[in-house]
């Protein structure tokens, strides 16, 4: 045997096979594919499929786009903020968002101006200028009430609002605490809803059963006036007839009196029908 045959041979180990063709083949075929469907993870068998759900799924996903998870949270985070901004302000109530300490104004939604007829940007200047706006007898309360919410204690109150315009408006005013990731107070989220529309309609509903109620006792009051004075007259057709009908009569008077008699008493007992019907 030729010497460097045999100084290839001991140099080789025997445990490690040589790669054949068709494994070369493979190794190279894995490039192709990756470069194709980089999605796959590739394998001595071939290219496996990208798992099919859970953590293992979104590495792989986030590894494939090549994006930190640092970038995935933030992300995440900015469209939370646009979905809220989208409720915020298609919303019809006045919201408005604060920070307790120190009191400033962070958001107000843009039916802010339609609740109270004033601009929103004056809360960006002065946090709590929306008090101007309720009526004078109820200010002291409603301040009160919104101290409690800065102090992180959910709070619910109704006042009337006096518009520049002069219109008076009923709103409903509601606030909650919105906790920071560690749980402390971050901000004060107030509602103020108007009300006065919907007030307005139950009180209209009310006044509507008074009215239907008066009118239903009025009737049984008409009923009953009626129902006496017919039947006190009735009666004493009747027992008119029942006295004649007791007296001597010819065959002819006889017949009219006792024509007369069921006549009286058919009509005493439509009368008695029509009032349980209307009763």
């Amino acid at each position: 045997m030729p010497f460097g045959t045999a100084s290839l041979i001991r140099e080789t180990p025997a445990c490690v096979p040589s790669p054949s063709e068709e494994q070369n083949d493979q190794v190279a075929g894995h490039s192709r594919e990756q470069a194709v469907y980089p999605g796959r993870i590739p394998t001595l068998g071939g290219l496996s499929k990208r798992p099919a759900g859970g953590e293992g799924n979104a590495f792989v996903e986030n590894e494939s786009r090549g994006r930190d998870p640092a970038e995935t949270d933030v992300e995440t985070l900015r469209q939370t903020k646009e979905m809220f901004l989208q409720l915020a302000e298609n919303i019809r109530e006045a919201l408005f968002v604060v920070t307790p300490n120190p009191s400033r104004m962070a958001y107000v939604n843009p039916a802010y101006e339609e609740v109270f007829g004033r601009p929103r940007q004056e809360l960006y200047q002065q946090a709590n200028a929306w008090i101007d706006s309720v009526e004078p007898q109820s200010r002291p309360l409603v301040l009160s009430v919104f101290e409690q919410s800065l102090q992180g204690v959910a709070t619910e109150v109704e006042c009337r609002l006096i518009r520049p315009d002069g219109s008076v408006r009923l709103v409903h005013i509601r606030s909650f605490p919105v906790q920071d990731s560690r749980g402390k107070l971050g901000r004060v989220a107030v509602i103020a809803e108007d009300i006065t529309d919907s007030n307005r309609a139950m009180e209209e509903i009310a006044a509507a059963k008074v009215t239907a109620s008066a009118t239903k006792q009025e009737k049984r009051e008409f009923l009953a006036n009626i129902d006496h004075e017919i039947r006190t007259s009735m009666n004493g057709i009747v027992g008119m007839t029942d006295l004649l009908l007791n007296t001597t009569l010819n065959p002819e008077q006889l017949e009219y009196v006792q024509i007369a008699k069921t006549s009286a008493d058919s009509l005493l007992m439509a009368l008695r029908n029509l009032l349980k019907f209307f009763a």
